[in-house]
């Protein structure tokens, strides 16, 4: 199990074995991931993906680090992004290539970067309340069974496509008892039986 909080860096415990692995508290260029350096310049993790490779990416309030906590190897990616970031998600484009989708905690935004993950190579922008003159901002993205990117907004659930750089808006609806029922979105994940979970803004859950 990995585990990120607020100001003390990520953890990897074991709980079979009952035991927490070094901490990977500030993470830099050195090689050091020791317990020691809990004591200046602490992280804020706000999120962690594992990929198919078991290499997990941290989001925190200095971009992002990829990391293998088997053999606690980290990089450090480059933070072109200018804000804290909210959510990373790894996603195959084709048989051969993939993108990373980087979403942010503040002033919310989505960008598409290459395999290097140092170049940006779309910045989509998700689309206004419709009724308010609003922007959106993105609390988080995933990728479900079929690969398919999910948006999460203050503003909406959005199903983005990447070949018509367009997203499906699935917004609440007081005539449609089938719409979801709060706008504000804070998560969403799908489970082995095919159900979507929704998360909402002081607005509990949701399944489809």
């Amino acid at each position: 199990i990995v585990i990120g909080n607020a100001g003390y860096g990520l953890f990897v415990v074991n709980p079979e074995q009952q035991k927490k692995f070094p901490g990977f508290d500030k993470i830099d260029n050195s090689s050091n991931l020791s317990d020691e350096r809990l004591a200046k310049n602490l992280l804020t993790n706000y999120c962690l993906y594992t990929d198919r490779n078991d290499i997990t990416y941290i989001g925190n309030d200095r971009g992002v680090f990829s990391v293998n906590t088997v053999h606690q190897v980290f990089k450090k990616h480059e933070n072109i992004f200018g804000a804290p970031v909210s959510s990373v998600v790894k996603r195959n484009i084709s048989a051969s290539q993939y993108r990373y989708y980087v979403s942010f905690s503040y002033n919310g935004g989505l960008q598409i970067l290459d395999e290097s993950f140092n170049k940006i190579t779309a910045n989509p922008t998700v689309p206004p309340y419709p009724s308010k003159p609003k922007s959106s901002f993105v609390s988080s993205i995933y990728a479900d069974h079929k690969n398919q990117l999910w948006v999460c907004t203050n503003n909406g659930l959005y199903l983005y496509n990447d070949l018509k750089d367009n997203f499906k808006p699935f917004l609440h609806d007081d005539r449609n008892t089938n719409s979801i029922k709060y706008d504000g979105i804070t998560s969403i994940i799908q489970d082995h039986s095919g159900v979507y979970w929704i998360g909402f803004f002081a607005h509990g859950f949701q399944c489809y």
